[in-house]
Order: structure tokens, then sequence, then C-alpha cells
């Protein structure tokens, strides 16, 4: 049991008033014999006793009226399950406002209903905060006692690109509770529930968590989940393609589509696209390659369906111009094949090469070059290894080739663990036969583009050929017949490494000779340098991170968001290397990067893929769901959560029950009264 309104305890003082003025009001009657009467004492004392009862009835209904009203001032209530105590209580509101809350889900979005329930919620009393499920925190509002009318912060609530992130929300909402001295503390989630449950659950078990589910059902949605080129290699002006990957959420046909690929503000392609129920379709758009830059692209959607915000998807397309090549190691006869391949000659070519045989210690900066070519060293040292694998993590692409000269002790030592490659097996050194390429990732980007379907192509002989030990979770691009890797690749942070085991010379494979040769190191050495669409692409919510332009380091940037806001790019360091750094990616669409006045870059922020599937996934949520009865409302159903049936109705009525009564008795005493006056005027 506990009390609502514990102020007016002193109600039950009232509740002695009956008693007291029985107890003054009782009159002292003197003995007087009176002989004649001596007959009628026993009718006389059988008649006071009933008037005493009566009397004392009466007293003890007016006293029980009394003290259920003071009662009923004090508005018990049942304890509910879990309940901490009397007291004020402390709630802290979560609030998804991630993308799916602006869904058109019959006559409201979600957030909208949100905003309405949070008005509630500041109705039913005690201390409110509130907190963003984000990462961020910016947006939280600590306890304030909820008097008055409700705050505008409740009616600020909106949606944006960000998904929602529950597990550090609920951490701040505990520490915020942590601050109240309030006996019942409780956390309440607004979400229209589309995600998984979080994994972890940070809550202590003296805190209720309840949940106010927002949506129901599904609801049929078509969003644009991925852009890219179909090939790594594009010249400005020539033609290109980009896929585009759409899919459908909910629904129960297949749906057409009008899609519209836009460049720099202008159209550059559209098609109808039919999107299969309940699945996603690749579809191919061919545009002419814009002059050398980068391109803010848009993809747009035309589609009836349930979420806008995923209509479009934003893009980055980057066409290069030169590409700095540097070519090194000490095998000069695969220097010399890749030169040739990158620049034939008569042919306008997309790369700066730079030849530097010998040891890597003869190239001051690797930083100056996109893409490094490293082929047949002969005794890579450690501190090589830490001076490529440092390039590779802050963006650099490197390409690891085998040579005749090369020491398998001092590659497998140093150069391939570093960069995450297990070490050379010597015993694979000779082959026993010609092995030829016998499976080519025709999927990968920067390979897909070079035949056509399964076209054919002349496929290389390998004589010699080393196998590598461990280096688990590399991408085998090139297989032989025998199933030795031939080409694998890894992603180290921020860049990527391609390992050819073998040597760039005719004695060990006719593949320089081959019409493929040149082909692949072209597109193998611009895929390195980073050739594709949405290198710079961030999901709504994740920090941008800008290479600091030029040698002012220290100096930040201004960054103009969607919309026309106004955000910075503080200084920072990523990987070794000094960056500027964007926190504020709330929105969907293209953010431009100033530094001193000029653009200096421009990325690209989406909605995250998971906020299209409008799935409601009410089940293995935490916490119970605070739904309101027919006959009440959500501040009502809250106040019976936190404290169980509050019992004042009852105690009404039981006041009620005893005033009537009393009524009822005190009227049949006064009508008994007239009667008994005959009987005195005889005597």
């Amino acid at each position: 049991m506990t009390f609502l309104a514990p102020a007016f305890w002193i109600g039950l003082a009232l509740a002695t008033l009956p008693v007291l003025i029985h107890l003054l009001g009782r009159r002292r009657l003197r003995r007087q014999p009176f002989s004649s009467l001596e007959f009628l004492r026993r009718l006389q004392t059988k008649r006071m006793r009933r008037l005493r009862l009566k009397q004392i009835l009466l007293l003890v209904l007016r006293t029980l009226a009394l003290l259920a009203l003071a009662l009923a001032f004090l508005r018990p209530a049942l304890r509910a399950a879990g309940f901490a105590g009397a007291g004020s209580s402390a709630t802290v509101i979560i609030v998804d406002e991630s993308a799916s809350m602006a869904a058109r889900r019959g006559e409201a979005e979600p957030i909208e209903r949100a905003v309405a329930v949070a008005r509630e919620i500041w109705r039913a009393g005690g201390e409110l905060g509130l907190v963003s499920a984000d990462e961020s925190g910016e947006r939280d509002i600590s306890l304030r006692d909820a008097a008055g009318d409700p705050p505008r912060w409740l009616q600020r609530f909106e949606s944006d690109g960000r998904g929602e992130t529950f597990t550090p929300a609920l951490r701040r909402a505990v520490r915020l509770l942590g601050e109240s001295h309030a006996a019942s503390r409780e956390i309440i989630l607004l979400s229209d529930f589309t995600s998984d449950p979080p994994d972890s659950l940070p809550v202590p078990e003296s805190v209720a968590l309840r949940r106010v589910p927002l949506a129901e059902g599904s609801a049929t949605n078509v969003a644009a989940t991925g852009v890219r080129l179909s090939r790594a290699l594009v010249r400005p002006g020539s033609s290109g393609e980009l896929e585009v990957t759409l899919r459908q959420f909910g629904g129960s046909d297949e749906q057409p589509v009008l899609v519209t690929i836009s460049l720099d503000g202008r159209v550059v392609a559209e098609g109808e696209v039919t999107v299969p129920e309940r699945g996603s379709v690749t579809h191919s758009f061919s545009f002419r390659v814009p002059e050398s830059g980068r391109h803010p692209g848009r993809v747009e959607l035309d589609a009836t369906d349930a979420l806008y915000a995923d209509n479009a998807r934003h893009f980055v397309l980057t066409v290069p111009g030169e590409r700095t090549v540097l070519l090194a190691g000490d095998d000069l006869g695969a220097l010399r094949y890749a030169e040739l391949a990158l620049n034939p000659g008569g042919v306008e070519s997309a790369f700066a090469v730079t030849v530097r045989p010998g040891p890597l210690r003869n190239v001051a900066r690797l930083d100056e070059y996109d893409a490094i070519l490293y082929a047949g060293a002969a005794s890579p040292t450690a501190a090589d290894a830490r001076r490529l694998r440092q390039y590779v993590e802050t963006g650099g692409g490197l390409w690891l080739v085998l040579g005749e000269t090369a020491d398998l002790a001092a590659w497998s030592r140093t150069l391939l663990p570093e960069l995450g490659f297990g070490g050379v097996v010597s015993e694979g050194r000779y082959a026993k036969g010609v092995r030829r390429w016998e499976t080519l990732d025709r999927s990968h980007p920067a390979l897909a583009g070079l035949f056509e379907g399964e076209g054919r192509y002349d496929r290389p002989q390998v004589s010699r050929v080393y196998a590598s030990r461990g280096g688990e979770g590399a991408r085998v691009l090139v297989r032989l017949s025998d199933g030795t890797p031939f080409l694998a690749e890894r992603s180290v942070e921020r860049g990527r490494v391609w390992w050819t085991p073998s040597a760039i010379d005719t004695e060990w494979t006719d593949w320089p000779l081959a019409g493929v040769f040149a082909p692949i190191v072209q597109e193998g050495m611009l895929w390195l340098a980073g050739g594709e669409p949405e290198a710079a692409g961030v999901d709504c919510g994740e920090p941008i991170l800008w290479p600091a332009p030029g040698r002012e380091r220290n100096a930040g940037g201004e960054v103009i968001a969607p919309g026309e806001r106004r955000l910075s790019a503080q200084p920072a360091f990523a990987g070794g290397r000094p960056v500027l750094v964007t926190e504020q990616t709330w929105w969907p669409g293209h953010y431009e990067l100033l530094f001193a006045g000029e653009p200096a870059g421009v990325a690209a922020a989406n909605v995250p893929a998971g906020e299209s599937d409008l799935r409601v996934r009410n089940e293995g949520w935490p916490g119970a769901e605070l739904t309101p009865r027919e006959d009440e409302t959500l501040a009502e159903a809250l106040t019976r959560a936190r404290v169980g049936r509050e019992l004042t109705p009852w105690l009404l009525l039981l006041a009620l029950a005893a005033l009537v009564a009393e009524t009822l008795i005190a009227r049949e005493r006064r009508q008994a009264a007239p009667a008994r006056e005959p009987a005195r005027q005889a005597a």
C-alpha cells in the first residue's frame, strides 16, 4: 500500500470529530426515585439500551464516512510489482527519432504520436527527463518537475536520417535517474520498434522499464540501398555505368519504380525498374562521365510508399585526373612491364608513374602517391613494413609482388604479417606441371568490367608460384587450377592491399604477355588508389573524416550541410594522420567542406539501410508495454503502472454508503419519537 497524496494525512483528524461531539454532548442525568412509576423501570431500561445501540451505530457510521473521505484525499493505492516505495517518481523518456519514425502509418507518423504520448506522460507528474536514442546525446534534457504546461521541447521532436541506438541511450538514462532522489524510477521507450532488441540491457533492477509502441503492423516501402560504378576505371568523356540497387520491404506485389540519376544537379540517366515482391534488383544505367573532379550525385525514386527519406540515395562520383603511382622494388623486369601497362605508348594515360628501383628507403615520402606497386624486394626490413602499413592505413593502395631475388624469410617475417597475410611456403616454389588461371572474381569492382557476362579470355599459364600460410580473411580474386591463390586482397584500415605470390616474369608466368595483363594492372591500380563512387559516403549519424587540406593542419573548416545548415570541421588525428572531423551528420544529403572559404571536399550521408525495413518487432523487447484501458487515459495508465490500482473510488463509495445508512437510521429515530408522546401524556 502506498499513498499518492501524503500531505493529506492531517485530514484523518477529522474522523475524530464525531467522537468528540458525542462525548461532549452527553447529558448527565440525576437519579430521582418515583414510586408510582416503579413498574416502568424495566421497560425504560430496555428502551435506553436500544437507544444507546443506535447512537453508537450512528457514531460509527459518521466516523467511518469522515475516515473514508480523509483516506480518499490521501489517494491510497496497491503497490505494483517491483514498486520502489512511496514518494515522487522520476521518469526518463527515450525517444526514437530515427528515419523510420517519419514513415506514414495510418493517419499519423510515429513521431507525431510520440509528441502526444510525451505530453500525457508530463500530465502524470513527477520528475521528467528526455534522452534521444542515438550515440551522441546532444539532444538529451535533464530531469525537471512536471508542473504547469508542458515545455516546448515535448513538442519539438523531429525525425532525421539516423538509425536508432538504444544501448548508449539506456546508459545515459540510468545516469540521469541516478541524479534523482525519487523513490520510484522508470524509463519509458517511445519507438516504432522496427529494429531488433539491443543485445545488452544496462538497466538496474530498481529501475522500471516500460515501452510504448507507436506503430502497428508492417508497411510497404521501396528504398535505394546502393549505387556504385560497374567499372573502377573511368575517364572524362567516356561512357560509364552506374549500378543502382533497389529493394522492396513488406510489399505483396512487384512494383514499378521510375529511377532518375543526377550529377551536379543535372539528370544524366533515367528509366523504369520493376522491384520484385520482398526482394531486390540491381539495374545498370549508362551515362557520360563528366570531367575530372568530385561530382555530387543523387538517385531518386518515384515511388508511392511509406517512407520518403530512403527514396533518394546520395553519392559522390570521383572522376580522377592523373593518379600518381610509384613502382618500387628490386625486380626491374616487373617494374618495366607495369610501367608499359600503365603508360602504353600513343595512348592517353590516366596515371603519372614514378619508377624508383632499389630499397624503399630511397623514397622520402610515400603519401605523395595514390598507389604503390612493390615488386621483388630482395630483403624488406621491419622499418619498410611499418612504413607501408602506415601508408595503407591512411588510405593508400599497395600491390605486393614477389621476384626472383626475394628473400622469402624476410618477406614472411616483415611485410606479409604486417599487412595481414601469412608467410610464404617454400615447398610451393616449383610446380610439377603447368597451371592456369581457373577462376576470376567477376563481382569485384576492379574486375567486373573487364569481361562481358561469362566472356572468355586468354587464361595465363603459371609455372612457379608460392603458397601463403595463414592470412585468413583475404579475398581471392584469381585462383589457379590446383586451388592456389594467385591474386588476393585485404583491407587494412582505410586502404587496400593486393598480394601476388609470383613474379611478373615470363619464366614464372606468361601473364605479362597475355591480353589481360594491362587491363588488370590499370583497373587494379586505380582501384587501389580509391576509384569508387561512394568512398566518401557515411550513414547519417556517423562522423565524416576529411583529409586535412594543405599544411595548415591545426586549422578547422566550415561545412555546408543539407538545408544550408552550417557545421564545423574540427582538426583531429585518425589512423596516424591529420584530418578534419564533422560530427553532426543527422540529415541525408551532400556535405561540402570549405577551407579558407574555398571548396575542399564533398561527402554524402544516407539513411541507414536498416531504417527502410518498417516491420514492427515488438517481440523480444524488454520492459512491460504501457497500454491504457478503455476507461482511462495514458496518464492514468502510467499512474496505475507505477503504483498499482488506486483505491480512491472505493473509499468515496464507502463514505457515501456510510452517510446514506446514517441518514436512514437517524430518520427512523425522528419518526419514532412522536408515537411515544401520547404515552407520556397518559402517564
